[in-house]
């Protein structure tokens, strides 16, 4: 029988005329996995912005899974390396340690299980105020025996736990809980309840009157005043009841809302029977909600029924229904982009209703608490080619049923197999992968859960070879196709290739090695400033200066080698024979820094490395603005520095704080936010560079400061949850797939990744640095894209702020990314008219003029 209108419609308030968002009959409604879109009006998202925000993201799962790889290669060379008993420098025994399963993904063995306090001897701190997790958490704010990640986003997003419950379940306890509370920048124009007409009848309000009987099934909210308010008619009127105030409903097992100026239609749906209110403005900013100038809609439950089996979990899940519901929004760009497409989405009228029931039937699985794994190539040095190369990424999305009584992993017998069978449009993911068939687990397990892939999983998903891809249920986001599929285990092989070396996968050209030379002749020269040898600074520009130095020693070496005639250890993979001729014959030319100037450097560069890494502070032989544990999150932060300094000194400035006097922990501001989570990967990944180009030219200094070193990698990009010490990967997100800058600062949860007034320092900040690895980053697709855009913002930077960009260092990026397209001549001269004061200035970006011009010669030629 084929579905029915229920109990009304969305219509527009111009003709009357029922849309095609009606809420459909079904048997059976309980909760929907999310969208990730969010209800904003940046639904548009460029053809060529969606394959570059692709290109990148494949590049960051890559990314992530060398720092393991790496990481794997180390503990095995070190075991081999260990001498009796096998022990490495954490004191454990791993000649026999295997790698563990948890769910259904590989668990990678810890880096250290050193204690950063207890074994490497630093301080430890603990935080108070607005830098501890909220009072909602409890004392579950991270998973049991280990440390909470340190980003809004997640938090934001992660089930709140009630009670004495376990970390990642949401129940309703009955005595003082915190209920869901459902918030959006938006207005809402229409809301619709699934309910009994008696359901609502004589129902009290917050003042103790009986409301009026809603029989239509339209739910009206109170104003965020409280008061009548008057709309304006040439406006969409808001679902406001006539006095302002805010009623109860009672909601069996699903809600629809039309928000007004991003057009969207959302569903919600509710595990177990809800009374529910809602708060809503007339137009903006005429019913204000108070701190939050930006709210405009406010949906809070109220109250959960005990419901046939009261120890049900509460499950709240929402997910986009339409796109465009009228087209007739003050916001048009997702819905113009829409007949651009190519195929239809699920607002289209052909395919709303199949993906509406698959929504509803699939609604008694979801995520409880998911897993993310990584399988590594079995064999290490085995004979495969390069290109073979392949890292599984896993998802396990831990599958739960709302019903209590439903076993933890939900197979396919008692699973809704209709939503496998009832839909056309669901393609299935791939479940005969080495992971799953050497953990055992049946490939029919779980395979009625389905959630949505955005567009570089749907790459890496297998898929149904009897479904057309045109039939699948898909949304058009700002990341772009994103599809329903089906299946509780994502298994994503990603193609790696050869290990990351420090150098590229071609010599410099021939001409560019003369330049490249002259430059070192006078970087090698630099000296670090006496404060950052103290580390009397912030963890970040003293970051990028010793990784830049790093480099410079990495250039000059690779120049050796081809000088010296051992262009072969160089191990060039993309090159011919007559370019490596050329650059040798070209590097036999030139004079090259003396190994004398060198070691002067890299005794420079070793000095201000490890200052950061003694533990103690100033009296103990470490640095000023020392690095503390932080207990509270589980994390390496940095106390800050006050920094004072005679004019015409300021490189022999001092800190005026020591702990437990810390700015950075204090203040937000300070640090670019270090002591509260923000950009750790940024400051870290440079401190990390630097240390592995010391450790590689002085392996005996490597292994006295081994674990400590790691201590960057185990705060940003910890692998393994036996590191009881940190979360596991702070700040990635395996589903979008890239990191988030924001730590525990709520405004940078509106920007996340980076953001600036000057758009030439967005697009830059994805450019940093310019290493070997930026290859693997920057697909020549993209750059071709970002080209122009960048070149016209550094444009208008420079005449808008007296030459900002190319002052502050943006503009080396430029040359760069034109480099990144093959012009590599014209790249150099871009670059050669740099001034050189740009390259020793902190706002170089970690570029000294050799490295630029390095990385510009060792593109592919056009």
């Amino acid at each position: 029988m084929s579905p029915h209108p229920q109990y009304g419609s969305i219509k527009d308030k111009d003709d009357d005329e029922d849309l095609d968002v009606e809420l459909l009959a079904t048997t059976h409604v309980g909760d929907v996995d999310a969208t990730g879109d969010g209800d904003g009006e940046n639904a548009e998202g460029r053809a060529s912005s969606r394959m570059g925000n692709r290109r990148r993201r494949i590049a960051s799962y890559v990314i992530a899974g060398l720092i393991c790889l790496l990481s794997a290669r180390y503990w095995r060379d070190r075991r081999a390396a260990g001498g009796a008993g096998g022990e490495d420098g954490d004191g454990r025994d791993h000649r026999d340690a295997a790698v563990a399963v948890v769910g259904r993904v590989p668990e990678t063995p810890a880096l250290s299980s050193l204690d950063p306090v207890v074994d490497l001897g630093f301080r430890a701190t603990t935080r108070t105020g607005d830098a501890l997790p909220s009072s909602a958490w409890g004392e579950h704010h991270g998973p049991p025996g280990r440390p909470s990640t340190t980003v809004a986003w997640n938090h934001n997003m992660r089930p709140i736990v009630r009670g004495n419950r376990t970390h990642g379940e949401v129940r309703w306890t009955g005595k003082d809980p915190v209920l869901p509370t459902i918030l959006a920048g938006n207005r809402v124009i229409s809301a619709l309840i699934d309910t009994d007409d008696a359901d609502n009848d004589g129902l009290k309000e917050e003042g103790g009157t009986t409301s009026s009987s809603k029989k239509n099934n339209n739910m009206l909210c109170g104003s965020f005043t409280g008061k009548p308010i008057e709309q304006d008619p040439k406006n969409h009127p808001a679902a406001i009841s006539s006095d302002g105030k805010a009623e109860v409903y009672s909601v069996k097992r699903e809600l629809v809302l039309h928000m007004d100026q991003s057009d969207f239609t959302w569903v919600v749906f509710f595990s177990r029977p809800v009374k529910v209110q809602c708060y809503s403005d007339s137009i903006p900013l005429v019913s204000s909600p108070g701190d939050i100038s930006d709210l405009q809609f406010r949906l809070n439950v109220v109250e959960v029924s005990d419901g046939a089996d009261p120890d049900n979990e509460l499950v709240v899940r929402m997910a986009l229904l339409n796109e465009c519901t009228t087209g007739k929004s003050i916001i048009k760009e997702h819905c113009d982009v829409l007949s651009t497409l190519g195929y239809e989405t699920v607002s289209s009228k052909e395919k709303s209703r199949d993906y509406m029931n698959v929504l509803r039937e699939g609604a008694m699985l979801y995520p409880k608490s998911p897993l993310v794994g990584t399988q590594f190539p079995d064999k290490e040095g085995d004979d495969s080619e390069d290109s073979d190369r392949v890292t599984n990424v896993v998802f396990d999305w831990d599958v739960a049923s709302v019903d209590s009584k439903g076993s933890a992993h939900v197979t396919y017998e008692n699973a809704r197999a209709s939503v496998v069978a009832g839909s056309f449009g669901l393609r299935p993911v791939s479940s005969n992968s080495g992971v799953i068939d050497r953990l055992g687990k049946s490939k029919i397990e779980n395979d009625a859960f389905v959630m949505f892939a955005l567009p570089h999983h749907l790459e890496y998903l297998s898929t149904n070879s009897d479904s057309d891809a045109g039939d699948s249920l898909c949304l058009h986001t700002f990341h772009g196709r994103t599809c329903l599929v089906q299946g509780s285990v994502w298994t994503m092989p990603v193609s790696h290739g050869k290990p990351q070396s420090f150098i590229a996968d071609r010599p410099p050209a021939a001409n560019a090695i003369p330049l490249i030379a002259k430059a070192l002749s006078e970087e090698i020269k630099y000296k670090i400033s006496d404060n950052m040898l103290r580390g009397a600074a912030d963890t970040y520009f003293p970051a990028k200066i010793i990784a830049k130095m790093g480099r410079i020693i990495e250039i000059k070496e690779e120049l050796q080698r081809l000088k010296s005639g051992g262009a072969k250890s160089n191990n060039y993979s993309d090159a011919d024979d007559s370019a490596i001729e050329e650059a040798t014959s070209a590097a036999a030319a030139v004079s090259l820094p003396s190994e004398e100037e060198v070691e002067s450097l890299l005794d420079n560069l070793q000095q201000s490395v490890e200052i950061w890494l003694n533990p103690g502070g100033k009296e103990k032989g470490g640095a000023e603005a020392e690095f503390l544990y932080d207990a509270s999150w589980g994390g390496f932060v940095n106390c800050g520095c006050n920094y004072t300094f005679v004019n015409g000194h300021e490189g022999e400035g001092t800190c005026s704080n020591a702990f437990p006097e810390c700015p950075a922990l204090a203040d937000v501001n300070q640090d670019f936010g270090n002591g509260w989570y923000n950009d750790h990967h940024f400051h870290y990944g440079y401190h990390i560079y630097a240390a592995a180009i010391v450790a590689k030219h002085r392996p005996e200094w490597a292994r006295k400061y081994n674990d400590r070193i790691l201590l960057y990698i185990r705060d940003i990009a910890n692998p393994s949850a036996e590191d009881k010490n940190f979360p596991m990967f702070r700040q990635k997100d395996w589903y979008l797939g890239n990191s988030w800058a924001g730590g525990l600062m709520s405004i940078l949860f509106l920007f996340q990744t980076w953001f600036s007034s000057e758009p030439v320092v967005s697009y830059g900040i994805q450019l940093i640095p310019l290493t070997a690895v930026a290859e693997r980053r920057d697909d020549p697709v993209w750059s071709k894209i970002m080209y122009p855009v960048y070149a016209e913002s550094c444009k208008s930077a420079n005449e808008a702020h007296d030459g900002f960009c190319e002052k502050n260092g943006w503009s080396i990026f430029e040359p760069a990314l034109l480099a990144e397209i093959g012009k590599i001549d014209d790249a150099l001269n871009m670059a050669l008219e740099i001034p050189t004061d740009v390259f020793i200035s902190e706002g170089a970006c970690g570029n000294s003029l050799a490295n630029t011009l390095w990385f510009i010669s060792t593109r592919k030629q056009s």
